[in-house]
């Protein structure tokens, strides 16, 4: 009988040399924190890192295309989300807090970051023509089923960023309010557009 496990030795070293590398740079240009990384292998083309206020979670597919390069973007956006939520000091309770967390981490993270492109996939069209409905659930409790995918607060995150920034400094997007978020939505999605 033959088996195999995974990762092998030279994926699990490939997999730290990235993640090390991102947190790295982070730590240089960000201010440095001490937390946990957690780390989950995939087999699915899949890279993918989240925050919360004591550890850093990635998944990762060592095989993936673009590889390093999709580790360090996920890496960079996971570290500002972190440092997002040290400044709020409590849990996220809203979906327009997470919203905000994912506009603080676009701005952030392009520090570190070469490119502007977008983390989804998600068409803003497609925000704009259920706007009304998105707005309703912004208001929301964050729970674990919800119409709003991760994906679709991403997008509006990264689509509203740079408007909140014009009423509202980076470094005090954690103290924003829900009516900045929706003022800005609906200059952008809503009637106003």
């Amino acid at each position: 009988m033959s088996y195999r496990i995974k990762p092998s030795t030279e994926e699990l070293k490939k997999t730290r040399k990235a993640i090390s590398s991102a947190l790295d740079t982070c730590e240089a240009v960000f201010e440095p924190m001490d937390f946990e990384v957690e780390t989950l292998f995939s087999t699915r083309d899949e890279v993918a890192a989240a925050a919360d206020i004591e550890a850093l979670f990635v998944t990762v597919d060592p095989d993936s295309e673009l590889f390093e390069e999709r580790v360090f973007s996920e890496i960079a956006h996971a570290y500002s989300e972190m440092i997002f939520l040290r400044r709020r000091g409590e849990e996220l309770m809203f979906e327009w807090q997470e919203v905000l967390m994912y506009a603080f981490s676009r701005l952030n993270s392009q520090a570190v970051l070469d490119t502007d492109s977008s983390r989804v996939d998600v068409n803003q069209a497609k925000i704009a023509e259920f706007w009304d409905e998105i707005e309703e659930d912004l208001s929301d409790e964050l729970v674990e089923e919800n119409r709003l995918t991760e994906e679709i607060k991403i997008k509006i995150g990264e689509l509203i960023a740079p408007e909140l920034n014009e009423i509202r400094d980076i470094e005090h997007f954690h103290k924003a309010k829900r009516s900045e978020v929706l003022k800005v939505g609906n200059r952008l999605f809503g009637e106003e557009k």
